[in-house]
């Protein structure tokens, strides 16, 4: 299986790095972690590096040369059997990380989004 693990921009780090971990462990060892590579965003290394050091394979996908980061976004999910998704409570569904639910959905594939509180604490926001 090929799944999807993305964060949204906002979240607190400590926690995310915990519910994305928890997240890749309930994966086979030969399931593969497809995610973003944006260059601009350190934060964007968190899920290969977990996943690696889980000994799960990780595809990075990276916006090419005239291409739209949604573009990047649908050719991960297009690839993908199912997302798991991390927003801010405060802002769920918001930027890349919304828009990587939103083509997931209107592709029909299964998707799991939770919100982050300020204080760490995970909230189901919904499945499909």
């Amino acid at each position: 299986m090929e799944v999807v693990v993305s964060y949204a921009r906002g979240c607190d780090l400590k926690a995310t790095a915990g519910y994305v971990l928890q997240a890749l462990v309930r994966l086979d060892k030969d399931d593969t972690v497809l995610c973003r590579a944006n260059k601009t965003a350190d934060t964007d290394f968190m899920v290969p590096l977990l996943a690696e050091g889980l000994g799960i394979p990780c595809v990075m996908y990276s916006t090419r040369l005239h291409e739209k980061a949604f573009d990047r976004d649908i050719r991960m999910v297009m690839k993908a059997d199912k997302v798991v998704a991390f927003f801010p409570e405060e802002a769920p569904m918001h930027g890349g990380t919304g828009h990587v639910v939103e083509v997931a959905i209107r592709m029909e594939k299964p998707v799991e989004a939770y919100a982050i509180s300020e204080t760490g604490e995970l909230r189901s926001v919904g499945e499909t």
